[in-house]
Order: structure tokens, then C-alpha cells, then sequence
């Protein structure tokens, strides 16, 4: 009896588990799905064909802070402040960091770049230090 009321609460957390990860994959689904649609951070379609001017203004690792220097663009950043209380205007952090590591671009440097749907790069080695960035993502391509 003892032996029954085992296996049946190891089947029912087996089942428990798969129905967690099965919930977990769906929202992460709906969470790509939503990457496809390129809003910008005021909610408005982005022209990702279309090069702006930016600024990296810090990197770390695989975290980099980039802030827009063209004002037609602004609309793809946002205002941000870190938990120590320096405030960035007009910045996104870049999402696909394998890529944008390749341009080799120094803190402070200035280049020019443009959204992309997705990374061309998807596994790189990175350390594993951590720095705060703005919550907004984008892929980029520089362009020099």
C-alpha cells in the first residue's frame, strides 16, 4: 500500500513538472512572437531599414549600453536610471552581443547602425560578469 501511494505521488509531481514546462514554453513562445512585431519603446512600428547615429556609453561582458544620438530616433530608446542614479537619455541594450562584439567599438565611440530583425551570430564565449542595463532591447547591426 505504502509502495502504491509512492508511485502515485512521483507520477503525479512528473506531471506536475511537465505540465510547468509545458506552460513555461508557451510563454516563451508568446514572448517571440511579440520580439516580431519590432514596437518601439513609445508602442510605434519600428523602420528598421533606416542607419541612425549612436553612442555606446558603456559595455561589460555580453551588456552593452547603447544611447541614440540621431533625434529621429529616439522613439526606439528610453530615459533610464541605474540603481546608482546616473540617468541615460535615449538608450537600449543590445540583444544580440555576439554580433555587435565583433565591431570592436570602444566606450564613448561613435557609429552607425540600424535595427535587424534577428542576430546573424547566435553563440558566442562571453565572461561571465554582469553589468545593469535598460530593460529595452534591440538587435543591431553597425554599419562603419
Amino acid at each position: 500500500m505504502k509502495q502504491t501511494i509512492m508511485q502515485s505521488a512521483t507520477l503525479s509531481f512528473i506531471i506536475f513538472c511537465f505540465l510547468i514546462g509545458f506552460a513555461a514554453c508557451e510563454k516563451n513562445e508568446n514572448t517571440l512572437n511579440k520580439d516580431k512585431n519590432l514596437l518601439s519603446a513609445k508602442g510605434q512600428q519600428k523602420d528598421i531599414s533606416k542607419t541612425f547615429k549612436a553612442r555606446l556609453k558603456t559595455s561589460f561582458c555580453a551588456y552593452s549600453i547603447v544611447q541614440i544620438q540621431d533625434s529621429a530616433f529616439y522613439s526606439y530608446g528610453m530615459d533610464w536610471t541605474d540603481s546608482q542614479g546616473n540617468t541615460y537619455k535615449h538608450v537600449f541594450s543590445v540583444k544580440n552581443y555576439c554580433d555587435f562584439d565583433t565591431a570592436n567599438l570602444k566606450v564613448d565611440e561613435t557609429f552607425d547602425c540600424k535595427i535587424v530583425e534577428k542576430a546573424t551570430v547566435e553563440n558566442c564565449i562571453v565572461c561571465f560578469g554582469f553589468m545593469e542595463t535598460p530593460p529595452l532591447l534591440h538587435n543591431i547591426n553597425v554599419v562603419k
